[in-house]
């Protein structure tokens, strides 16, 4: 987010800030296992619903009113926050791959990824209903 001058600062970063941080130049941590368009879209797509959510949660931390909060500045605190969570998951499996010594097994599944259902939720069959008496009875021999 380019700022030309010093009258069209942004709400709560000062216009240093929004020039050495320019939205588009943001990375994130390399994942040896996924290829990098995979990488670039969920970033994306984290960017973008968090930038919906940005001015109520700025304004619940008390940084600002919602609706004065500009759409620049919304986008760079939705890049930085999904950066920071991108590289805390990535510091996360590191942790993880770390405490098992490189033996933890297969990485955790993808997000969303579709479960068949339990089975104590699928519905029993029906059972034909008798009434007492009226079943029969096995003779003995």
């Amino acid at each position: 987010v380019a700022v030309a001058g010093a009258a069209s600062r942004c709400c709560c970063c000062p216009v240093e800030l929004l020039d050495k941080l320019p939205s588009k130049s943001f990375t994130m941590p390399s994942n040896p296992l996924s290829s990098p368009d995979v990488e670039t879209k969920a970033f994306q797509k984290v960017a973008k619903a968090l930038k919906a959510d940005m001015p109520l949660l700025m304004h619940g931390s008390g940084d600002v009113v919602p609706v004065q909060v500009k759409p620049e500045t919304a986008q760079l605190v939705a890049e930085l926050t999904a950066q920071y969570l991108a590289r805390l998951v990535d510091a996360a499996v590191d942790s993880h791959d770390m405490l098992t010594d490189g033996a933890g097994g297969v990485l955790p599944p993808p997000p969303f990824e579709h479960r068949p259902e339990p089975q104590y939720l699928k519905p029993e069959p029906k059972r034909k209903y008798i009434a007492p008496g009226t079943e029969k009875r096995k003779r003995r021999l």
